[in-house]
């Protein structure tokens, strides 16, 4: 009697007892059905939002690098306008140093020139001041 008595225990009392029982785990399922569900879905959202943050951090990564290079690409065209630049100036410097090296020649051969016919022309004056003395004592002379 006792086995029997163990057995009615365990067991469910009523047809009633065993349909709230399985009432009760078959909601306890759904819920639970439903919270996997949930969960899906958010995961599904945030793995879209990491994609979709993922895309724009790497498009600003894109446009950093875009705008490195163009930088880079800007920095070394005024490095080599500034090179071509100090080139141009430096050759305009030996073209002026030049013209003025011929100018201080040109000058210097200039005042040799002017003081070669300044001589000149001291010596003509003198041979003419000379002549023109001689002509005078001449002149004086028949004219006495």
């Amino acid at each position: 009697m006792n086995a029997t008595m163990v057995d009615s225990v365990s067991q469910p009392r009523t047809l009633a007892e065993i349909r709230r029982r399985w009432m009760h785990d078959n909601n306890e399922l759904h819920q639970a059905r439903a919270a996997i569900q949930e969960l899906k879905d958010e995961k599904y959202r945030l793995e879209s939002q990491l994609q979709a943050t993922g895309l724009r951090e790497s498009g600003f990564v894109s446009e950093k690098n875009k705008a490195e290079d163009d930088l880079k690409r800007v920095t070394t065209h005024l490095a080599e306008e500034r090179i071509l630049w100090a080139r141009d100036i430096a050759k305009k410097d030996r073209v002026l140093a030049h013209a003025k090296t011929v100018q201080e020649e040109l000058e210097r051969k200039a005042i040799v020139e002017a003081q070669k016919v300044r001589s000149e022309l001291s010596a003509k004056m003198e041979k003419f001041h000379v002549d023109t003395d001689f002509v005078s004592q001449v002149q004086e002379r028949y004219q006495v």
